[in-house]
Order: structure tokens, then sequence, then C-alpha cells
């Protein structure tokens, strides 16, 4: 703003100096031209007119201006004016640029006075207006160029946006897309956090679940030296049970994490759910001989990654498996545009309080649930995320989803049918 108004002042500066001191004296070189030809014109009236009256009558019509007599003795007090008007013989006039009248002297100290005298042509009306038009044209042309950088910087901006890897709602409106941008920008903000706070729970997740097997591994390492032959082998056993322990947890939580970061690529395909239930059941009851799994749901299709859902079934069904006396149920209900899937056993079930917490990575249960603590402590977790990135969620649900249902822990697994 401070810019404009020195430009402004720097201008017009300019302009007054050169431009409008150019034309004043063009205009008073014309106005000069002009009084000179009305000297003569009344000269000449007075001269073929004899009637001083009805001279001034014709005066008035051709300069629209009102001529009158005077005497010398009326202009005394202007003595540059008193010597002209002394010096000019009768029947003569002077002009008085000043004043831009024309003094006609008639008889002995009768004047004739005309004036003053107006000139206006197109030159005076644009030294009236020079400066102003000036000015005008100066910042219309200082607003047309910001808007013209504001417009190019719009167009620039729109075009990065289009760039980004967001889908806008709103189209050609950069406006309501940054509006969407600042939105996309909290989501990531708070996936950011989010993700911090899931590292940070990992990591002293993964220094409590090091330390019993390398606790293990330390104390049959301490045993090894000082052990009988016959005991050497039972330690190097659990030594090597420890290492496999910590080997299948870390890649669980290389699992989990390339799960929770967004890298997994997913590949979805029809996919036909009681026959991926039937595999993921194949899967686990050789682990669980004395439960007996039963898949009563129908032959429904829905788009996912096959290995990825086979994945968070096995995860479920081997919790229900560890924890179920005898049974476990997997029921299937078609909704409108979704399927839900009812995992059920015959076990303890869930304690309060802890129907939410167990999706946590490294969540331990009480002990009455957790009589086979096997596992790493991150099959739940992952179904979760495998669930989420269908587009789905699971929960465990206090009221069982099948007529006969069982007294133990009811997962309710909901799924989209199609992805698109």
């Amino acid at each position: 703003m401070l810019s404009v108004i020195l430009l402004n002042i720097l201008v017009a500066s300019l302009t007054q100096t050169h431009l409008v001191y150019a034309l004043d004296n063009i205009i008073f070189d014309q106005y000069g031209a002009y009084l000179i030809e009305g000297n003569r014109q009344v000269q000449g009236i007075m001269t073929s007119t004899s009637d001083i009256n009805l001279a001034i009558l014709k005066l008035n019509n051709l300069f629209e201006i009102e001529a009158y007599t005077a005497t010398l003795s009326e202009f005394n007090q202007d003595v540059y004016l008193m010597a002209q008007l002394s010096e000019t013989a009768v029947n003569s006039s002077f002009i008085d640029v000043e004043t831009a009248s024309i003094y006609y002297r008639i008889a002995g100290e009768e004047l004739l006075v005309l004036g003053p005298i107006v000139f206006e042509n197109t030159l005076t009306r644009l030294a009236d207006w020079l400066l102003w038009l000036i000015a005008a044209g100066l910042n219309l042309l200082i607003a047309l160029l910001t808007v013209w950088r504001i417009n190019n910087k719009y167009v620039q901006i729109s075009t990065q946006i289009q760039r980004l890897p967001i889908t806008f709602n709103a189209k050609n409106d950069v406006t309501s897309e940054i509006d969407e941008i600042e939105q996309h920008l909290y989501l990531i903000q708070a996936q950011t956090l989010e993700r911090i706070n899931l590292q940070r729970d990992l990591l002293h997740g993964v220094a409590h679940e090091f330390r019993s097997p390398m606790a293990r591994m330390q104390f049959a390492l301490d045993m090894l030296e000082d052990a009988q032959p016959s005991e050497k082998a039972e330690l190097t056993a659990t030594i090597h049970k420890s290492l496999q322990g910590l080997d299948d947890l870390v890649k669980e939580l290389l699992y989990y994490a390339k799960l929770k970061d967004g890298s997994a690529l997913l590949h979805f395909t029809p996919t036909n759910l009681s026959e991926l239930i039937d595999d993921a059941i194949a899967v686990v009851s050789g682990f669980y001989p004395h439960v007996t799994f039963v898949n009563s749901g129908k032959n429904i299709t829905l788009d996912a990654d096959s290995n990825l859902l086979k994945r968070l079934l096995v995860n479920i069904l081997r919790n229900a498996g560890r924890f179920a006396h005898a049974q476990c149920n997997v029921t299937i209900l078609r909704l409108h545009y979704e399927v839900k899937i009812y995992i059920e056993d015959d076990g303890i079930g869930i304690p309060p309080g802890k129907s939410e917490r167990i999706f946590e990575p490294f969540t331990r249960l009480d002990p009455s649930r957790s009589r086979d603590s096997g596992g790493c402590g991150l099959g739940l977790a992952i179904a979760h995320s495998i669930a989420q990135l269908h587009r789905g969620h699971i929960l465990v649900e206090e009221a069982q989803g099948s007529e006969n249902a069982l007294s133990g822990a009811c997962f309710s697994l909901t799924l989209p049918l199609t992805q698109s």
C-alpha cells in the first residue's frame, strides 16, 4: 500500500512538472490568440456601430459576457493598468492578459470594458482533469496487474492442488479445495499422532515381550556350563525354543507394522466366504483337536484380499480355539450391502472391560482366560487392522449372533460386499 502511494506521488510530480506545464504553455498561447482575435472583433464592432448601446448588445451576444462602460478613474488603484489605459488612444483598445479583459477607449476618460473573457476548449478541459485521469489510469493499471498476478497465482495453486494425491469433492473451486486440504492435513496430523503412539506402545510392548524369552535363554546359558550331559539337551532345546519365539515375535511385529503404516498392497478379488472359512478352520483345527469347529455359513461372495482375510479368520479362530472347551461356531449373516460373520466359543468369555482393549497389541487377559498364553500377543491386533483395510470392523458382541448361542466370547466381523 505504501509503495502505491509513493508511486502516485512520483507520477503526479512528474506529470505536473512536464505534461501540465507544457500543456499550460500551449493553452496560454491559444488564449492569447483568442484574445487578439476578440480584440479585432471588438474594434470592428465599435468602428462600424455609432450607437454605444447597440455595440454593447452585439458584444454581449458575441462573447456571451456582459460588456459595460466605465471611466479611467475607476482603475486608478491599479497602477500598471492605469498607465496602459492612459497611453491608449481614443478609438483604440488594450488587452490586459492578466485579467483576460479588453479595454476600448471611447472618448476622453470613457471606456468600454469586456471581460474577463472565458476561453475553453478540449485542451483546457484536459488540463483540468489531466492529473486525475493519469492517477485513475495508473491505479487501474496497478489494479489490473494485481488481479492478473492473483489470477495467475490462483491458476498455479489450482494446478498444484490438482496434482496432490487427494480426491476433492469440490471442482474448480480453490477455496473449497483448500478447506479440504486443511481437513486432510488435520487427518494426517491425527494419523501421525496415532502412529507415534502406536510406535511408542509397540516399543514398550516389544521390550516387555523380549524380556521373558531372553531371561529363559540367559538362565539356560548359565545352567548349561554346570549341567549334566542329560540336562544339556533340555537346556539347549529351551534356548532354541526361546530363539524361535523371538523370531516369531519379530515376524509378527513386522507384519503388524506393515499393516498399520499403509504399505501393505491389497488385491481385491471375488472371494467365496464359506470356502475361505473352511480353509481357515483346516489350518486351525490341527492345533486344537479337542475343539469342534462348525461352519454354518452360506455361499456368499464378496470383494476381499483372500490371503489377508484368511489370516484374519485364522487369528480369530485360533483365539477362539485357545479358550474354547469343546466347540466353536462360525455363522454368516448377509445384510443389504455387507456381511456379518459371528465366531463364538464355549469358553469362559471376555472379562469385563477387556472387549475393546483385546485388539490392542500385547494386551493380556486376566488369568481366568489366559490359561494358554500361546502366541505373540498380536493376533487380534492384526485381525483388527486387516478388517479396517477392508473398510470393515471387528468387535466383541455381548449378544451372540446365532440362535444356538454359546456361552463364551462372540466376535462379530462386519465387511462390505463390494470395495467399489
